[in-house]
């Protein structure tokens, strides 16, 4: 699988975030220990998500908890 980062650099901090899904990792040092610590993160990620038979690249399904529930869009003025 091939993703695309965007690494930044934050105070003392790089950061690494996933452009494709909402994954990200940050460390101090070089971009080289961001972009492992990132990987960690991800295959945490991947084997989290198999443990608990659920996708891991999946929205969550945020109307579930309306059980069906329509929320109109507010009005314009």
């Amino acid at each position: 699988m091939e993703l695309n980062l965007l690494i930044f650099k934050e105070g003392d901090w790089w950061v690494a975030q996933c452009l494709e899904y909402d994954i990200a990792a940050q460390a101090t040092g070089t971009i080289r220990d961001v972009v492992r610590e990132f990987q960690q993160v991800f295959d945490g990620r991947i084997a989290a998500c198999q443990e608990e038979r659920i996708d891991p690249f999946g929205l969550p399904n945020e109307c579930e908890p309306l059980r069906g529930e329509v929320i109109p869009p507010p009005r314009s003025p």
